[in-house]
């Protein structure tokens, strides 16, 4: 009987998506990877889309959604689901700061220059502010944007792992399911969060470019073929070391589990999705120059 079905599915993926999006933008700002900049404003507007998808899914899930503000009116100190709810509401403020800041210059310009509805969405989403009409203060304002990115960056980063870690958490917790109950879990679900947002940005930015973008891009786009990389090999070796550690200690309800993954009635599912669709196929193209 499967208690956590597709809503709660959808809602750890896409959860990890805008955490590994996020983590991905603070490369260039908060750790000097200046050679990822141009994707950070991408970056993280993946991430507002992705939190907020997944937070719809989870929402759906519930058996009364719209009592979903008890959860700040009864606060409960024990629960690690209502400390998620104020990390989430935190991380989405400070996400669309982050976005808002990088965009706010843009925004005015649009705000100035347009017309009809897509000017009122301007000046509403400007916020009435001014973008400065020399080169020196614009460059100035703009560096200014950048540094306040920066620090945002310091926070959201510890944010982030709380917020994909707890998810984590959520189900390394389940002690009567041996293949959730492990310290690893936490650290495998932000590994995988990171990998799989490591390639959607990838994709994006690659196949959604122009020819002429794509010869701009190419830096960016080999940076993050090898990001993914990196992450395919750890996501492969927390799975492995979790999997032979399991084996070994030969526990009957561990065995039984790993056997009917690999052999039960969705064999395929193991063997085909996750290692030929989710690592091999993935690692011979990332590795093929």
């Amino acid at each position: 009987y499967i208690t956590w079905g597709l809503w709660v599915s959808l809602y750890i993926y896409f959860v990890g998506l805008s955490a590994g999006a996020y983590l991905i933008s603070t490369l260039p700002y908060v750790f000097g990877f200046r050679r990822l900049e141009r994707i950070v404003p991408l970056a993280i507007l993946c991430a507002i889309l992705a939190l907020v998808t997944g937070l719809v899914f989870i929402w759906m899930d519930l058996g009364h959604p719209f009592r979903f503000w008890k959860v700040i009116t009864n606060f409960n100190y024990t629960s690690i689901l209502a400390w998620e709810v104020i990390l989430y509401s935190f991380y989405l403020c400070l996400l669309l700061l982050s976005f808002w800041l990088l965009k706010r210059c843009e925004l005015a310009s649009q705000a100035k220059y347009s017309r009809g509805i897509k000017n009122v969405l301007a000046k509403f989403l400007s916020f009435s502010f001014s973008c400065p009409r020399t080169q020196e203060q614009y460059q100035a304002c703009h560096l200014f944007s950048l540094n306040l990115v920066k620090y945002l960056g310091f926070i959201g980063i510890p944010l982030v792992l709380f917020v994909r870690g707890g998810t984590g958490a959520l189900f390394a917790v389940v002690a009567s399911r041996p293949h959730w109950f492990s310290g690893l879990l936490p650290v495998m679900f932000l590994v995988s969060g990171l990998l799989s947002a490591t390639a959607m940005l990838l994709f994006i930015h690659h196949f959604f470019s122009t020819e002429k973008e794509r010869q701009e891009n190419l830096p960016t786009v080999l940076i993050l073929r090898n990001l993914l990389l990196l992450f395919l090999t750890i996501e492969t070796f927390l799975f492995a070391s979790e999997t032979m550690v399991g084996v070994y200690s030969k526990i009957p309800e561990r065995l039984e589990l790993y056997h009917r993954v690999m052999f039960g009635p969705f064999p395929y599912i193991f063997w085909g999705g996750q290692l030929v669709l989710g690592l091999v196929i993935p690692v011979f193209l990332c590795s093929y120059k």
